[in-house]
């Protein structure tokens, strides 16, 4: 239901999964390098899946600190913190 809900929205069809945090990654970083917009360089898919953890860590701490209540800013500064930890360049 989600593919179809966002496919209607943009016209985007981001890659089938089992909803799991690699199968999610590993489609959908490989589905945005090949995207029309894409910008090079990009973090692999494993380096994604390692910085995993502390991004639920950024995110269980500002939820704790938002009274269990996050914000789309919120989540994106979460993020934002992760990628900038992220110090090997990307492949």
């Amino acid at each position: 239901m989600h593919q179809r809900f966002i496919s209607d929205l943009a016209g985007f069809d981001p890659p089938a999964h089992e909803q799991t945090p690699i199968s999610v990654i590993r489609a959908i970083a490989g589905w945005l390098m090949i995207q029309p917009d894409f910008t090079p360089p990009a973090p692999s898919p494993k380096k994604i899946l390692d910085a995993y953890p502390r991004l639920q860590e950024f995110l269980a701490d500002a939820r704790t600190e938002a009274l269990g209540h996050l914000t789309w800013p919120t989540i994106i500064k979460c993020v934002e913190r992760v990628i900038s930890g992220m110090s090997e360049p990307p492949l």
